[in-house]
């Protein structure tokens, strides 16, 4: 009963369009309520969360983003990716999964990679020619990087509901990140070579141009040294990478002289706005994960797949079936922080690396921001490109291809994610 009062309360107030952090809370509540335990059980779990120096690195992440997106350090980068991708077969689309890729190693948010860089890219593309439609599929697409090549905001999440080392989730997604963005450019390459799209091209930049385009985005480029290099060097901290990454996307500013004191308010205000709601997200889901833990779900839910097949090949594809399944209901960090407990019990009995497992749930879950009915991704890439919802779905099905490869490689090949952490820090 109390499992049916708790899930229950949780799909009543998402379907009548709560908040999901405060659904997740209400729903511990009245499962408290049921149980007869002490409601300040859920208050010490939501505000405990809280009290985190790993979730501190989020808002940091996010206000470095927001910063960039203000001084104009996402144009710098596109016009390098143009003038160094430009020329090949796939032109523009080319150029727009590479600037994705390099500016997923500054933010960490799916959000800010398609509102900021995204739409420098759909203005671009569509000026040159490009078909709406395919535009709007090839921003969404690539902006799915974003959550993996780190900083990622759903690594940070995930390292703190898992108690693992946030330098060690950053080292191991470098290897899937860069794996997605080149299977997406070598798509991009054979969609345009067998002309199922047209991908007008540039000519080729010499060497000047090309030159004068590295040296305006250089300064841009070194962040995620400052980022990544710094983390994995051991020399700051996540956290202290982020204050680092913000204070030095506000100098750009000042040095490119593009800093404005309402732009820099604006930033801020996305900021806060962005960081309160992952943080009730994952407050929420804290609070949360404590009930089903008490009614043993974890455990009955890993009982149920171990009696269907006791095969971890099979059971890690109903895995991944699942949890796509799953995010095309709930989106990206939302998602994560509520299968995150299930998945670490899973995890666990199968004897997966917590870090293996976190980038494998997180990829699954990143093929919903491009899947009907939620797809915030293309819904927003759409609205930016002005194209049709239903030929923008079209358009991105092929995108599908490289994510679902992605998806499988990491999920049978640990290495992928391993390798790295494993080299830098041992296992």
């Amino acid at each position: 009963m109390g499992m049916l009062i708790l899930i229950g309360t949780l799909c009543a107030l998402l379907v009548v369009g709560f908040p999901i952090g405060f659904s997740l809370m209400l729903a511990a509540g009245a499962y408290t309520l049921h149980g007869g335990f002490n409601p300040s059980i859920v208050i010490e779990r939501y505000l405990g969360t809280m009290d985190s120096f790993t979730f501190l690195a989020i808002p940091f992440f996010l206000l470095a983003a927001n910063v960039m997106n203000q001084i104009g350090v996402t144009e710098r980068i596109f016009n390098f990716a143009n003038a160094l991708m430009g020329h090949y077969r796939g032109g523009l689309a080319q150029v727009n999964v590479l600037a994705s890729m390099v500016f997923a190693g500054m933010s960490g948010s799916n959000s800010a990679d398609v509102a900021g860089l995204g739409t420098i890219e759909t203005q671009a593309m569509l000026k040159r020619g490009y078909d709406p439609s395919f535009t709007a599929a090839v921003t969404a697409a690539s902006s799915t990087i974003g959550p993996i090549i780190p900083p990622s905001i759903s690594m940070v999440v995930w390292a703190g509901l898992a108690g693992v080392s946030v330098g060690r989730m950053f080292a191991g997604a470098i290897i899937p990140g860069i794996i997605m963005g080149a299977s997406m450019m070598v798509l991009i390459h054979v969609l345009d070579r067998f002309g199922f799209v047209s991908c007008p091209r540039r000519s080729r930049a010499g060497m000047r141009e090309l030159g004068e385009a590295l040296w305006h985005a250089l300064p841009a480029l070194v962040t995620p040294v400052i980022i990544i290099g710094g983390i994995l060097g051991g020399v700051v901290t996540p956290t202290e990478a982020g204050v680092l990454a913000t204070v030095y996307a506000l100098v750009l500013g000042v040095c490119y002289r593009q800093l404005r004191f309402a732009s820099l308010i604006r930033a801020i205000d996305d900021t806060i706005v962005a960081t309160c709601f992952i943080m009730l997200m994952v407050a929420g889901a804290h609070a949360f994960g404590w009930a089903i833990a008490i009614e043993k779900l974890p455990e009955a839910f890993a009982a149920v797949l171990f009696s269907i097949t006791s095969s971890p090949f099979l059971i890690l594809l109903i895995l991944n079936i699942g949890l796509a399944i799953f995010g095309m209901l709930i989106e990206g960090v939302a998602a994560l922080v509520i299968v995150a407990p299930t998945m670490l019990v899973l995890g666990a009995q199968l004897g997966l690396d917590p870090i293996h497992l976190g980038i494998f749930v997180d990829v699954n879950l990143l093929i919903g921001l491009l899947t009907p009915p939620v797809a915030p991704s293309l819904f927003i890439a759409a609205a930016i490109a002005r194209a049709p919802f239903g030929g923008v779905v079209r358009a991105v099905l092929p995108f599908y291809i490289p994510l679902f490869g992605t998806v499988l490689l990491v999920t049978y090949v640990p290495q992928t994610v391993l390798f790295l952490p494993n080299l830098i820090w041992g296992p």
